[in-house]
């Protein structure tokens, strides 16, 4: 969803980049179905995958643009996390529209975030602790998806970019 939402906002959007640390839990899982995303909106894509918040990531950032990335997709992890300001920062400098899955990204000033709202979750995530400390066992504990899905558009980075926004 990230990927068409990113193509829509951007419909002359030809190429992006994929960042993301290739040591986090199922990134496989992610970056294939980010390829997917791709293909089916008619994008290319680079994935780089990058291990540190300081040298790898600005030089994946640098790459990412040298090779002629449109727009940044990032996945939420770590590295990321970690780096999401600097990220902005560069991607405003180079009129790189962004998205991610996570509110945090937005504040610190990327375009558009698409993903979980993490507070709820951590509300959930207590309520499964709570249990467990009860005496639950936790392989018995249903896996739950997140209850709450949020979409922020950052309309400052937006007016930045000279993106208008579609309804």
């Amino acid at each position: 969803k990230r990927i068409e939402l990113l193509k829509e906002i951007v419909p002359s959007l030809k190429r992006v980049a994929v960042i993301a640390d290739p040591g986090h839990p199922v990134i496989h899982l992610e970056r294939d179905a980010a390829m997917a995303a791709v293909k089916k909106v008619g994008l290319s894509a680079t994935y780089f995958p990058v291990k540190s918040p300081k040298e790898e990531l600005d030089a994946a950032l640098v790459a990412a643009r040298a090779g002629g990335a449109e727009a940044l997709v990032l996945f939420p992890d770590g590295v990321t996390v970690q780096g999401r300001a600097r990220i902005a920062a560069f991607a405003l400098q180079h009129k790189l529209p962004t998205v991610s899955g996570w509110e945090s990204f937005a504040v610190a000033g990327h375009l558009v975030t698409y993903g979980p709202n993490l507070r709820s979750s951590w509300v959930r995530l207590a309520g499964h602790v709570d249990r467990v400390l009860k005496g639950a066992d936790p392989g018995t504990l249903p896996v739950e998806l997140p209850a709450i899905i949020e979409l922020i558009v950052n309309r400052k980075t937006a007016n930045a970019l000279g993106l208008k926004i579609p309804q």
